[in-house]
């Protein structure tokens, strides 16, 4: 399977280069609506592909380093949840209006109810 993210072929790049590859993309070949892909230079070309939708947690998953050192386990949400909180982001973000990118209803359903559990909607 191949995988192009804007005009890029990661699989071509992969093979030509003794380097890592983490991806946190839109990859449309996979039923979800985020992937995470984990690519390490010494075990191509199997990867592993972390899948989740938008009501879900982002799955941790290890981060590949120089070959021997131990792989620490990013946990992404809690990085974004507190990189949201530190920045203040809330301020910015309007969130009595629908969001910019089309959700499904199912999707906007959960966002709802989770904005009405949080107080900025009603």
């Amino acid at each position: 399977m191949s995988f192009s993210l804007a005009g890029l072929d990661v699989w071509s790049v992969m093979k030509l280069t003794p380097t890592h590859v983490s991806r946190w993309d839109e990859l449309h070949t996979v039923q979800s609506d985020y992937r995470i892909l984990v690519s390490r230079s010494n075990r191509r070309p199997p990867a592993q592909l972390y899948v989740f939708k938008v009501g879900q947690e982002i799955p941790q998953f290890s981060v590949p380093l120089a070959k021997g050192d131990e792989e620490p386990v990013l946990e992404l949400q809690a990085v974004l949840q507190q990189i949201y909180k530190r920045g203040r982001y809330y301020l910015a973000v309007n969130y009595t209006q629908p969001p910019q990118l089309p959700l499904s209803e199912a999707d906007m359903t959960w966002a709802n109810e989770l904005l009405q559990q949080v107080g900025v909607r009603s």
